[in-house]
């Protein structure tokens, strides 16, 4: 059996007596379903991986890791950054955790109280099932408020980040590693993301991009302005996330490691 482990989600980040509640089940759950006599477990990042260790759903040696679900460099290709008004993009699931009122915020921050010329675009849709997703009213407020641009869902990716000078994640969310974050990365974007397992983990933090701390509008505000402000150092960080891009995150490896993994437990 191989498993797959992309993100642990909300509950292993849960502070309320529900979530405990919800994690104690679903250690539960993760053990039962890993009784196998020849295991092993696809993890994005290492938090996750001691999570389940931590749960005794597994030993180590069944663990392993594979950073990411890669990505098609020929279908991201690295393109020039847009002239005239700077343009900041999040693209994301509209949730709570996923930073999206963050971003909001930030937003507002620089375009109206700083009077920094950006534009902010969000990309994503709603999730109306998810405790956490943002509301019909939430989007009306801030397409009334006029501080970012409200885009729905997009498929295409590659050209939203190819239009924007920086790419923007500010998640708290149980997050494997964020495909996001590999295609900006991918596309030469530089990166404001959060110190946050999953996140830190695709990008290397101060060279392809910038980590903040989760829930804080003002760092992430700040970080932002700082690219801004330095199109140079900007230029650098996406020049070393594409370097990054290719040698972590291309499709090729990605499917490589998976095959290992399989040949490896075939063999056994």
């Amino acid at each position: 059996m191989v498993a797959a482990i992309s993100g642990l989600g909300t509950v292993f980040h849960s502070s309320s007596d529900g979530g405990y509640l919800r994690r104690m089940l679903v250690k539960i759950l993760y053990r039962a379903a890993f009784k196998q006599v020849r295991l092993r477990v696809i993890f994005q990042n290492s938090d996750d991986k001691n999570a389940l260790l931590q749960a005794q759903a597994m030993r180590i040696s069944e663990a392993r890791m594979i950073k990411g679900s890669g990505v098609d460099l020929q279908e991201y290709p690295v393109v020039p950054e847009p002239g005239e008004i700077p343009v900041v993009v999040m693209a994301a699931r509209l949730l709570s955790d996923k930073g999206v009122f963050e971003f909001v915020r930030a937003a507002e921050i620089l375009k109206n109280e700083r009077g920094v010329g950006v534009e902010f675009r969000l990309i994503g849709s709603l999730d109306p099932g998810n405790p956490t997703s943002a509301t019909e009213d939430d989007l009306a407020k801030w397409k009334r408020g006029k501080a970012i641009r409200v885009l729905g869902y997009r498929a295409d990716i590659a050209d939203q980040y190819g239009a924007a000078n920086i790419v923007c994640l500010p998640s708290y969310y149980g997050e494997g590693l964020p495909k996001s974050l590999v295609e900006a990365a991918a596309c030469g974007r530089a990166v404001v993301t959060t110190d946050h397992p999953g996140c830190r983990d695709a990008i290397k933090p101060g060279e392809s991009g910038i980590l903040v701390p989760v829930r804080d509008s003002v760092a992430l505000a700040d970080a932002i302005q700082l690219l801004l402000e330095s199109p140079d150092l900007r230029a650098q960080m996406g020049r070393r996330g594409r370097k990054l891009a290719e040698e972590e995150f291309t499709i090729e490896k990605i499917v490589d490691q998976h095959m290992k993994i399989y040949e490896e437990l075939l063999a056994t």
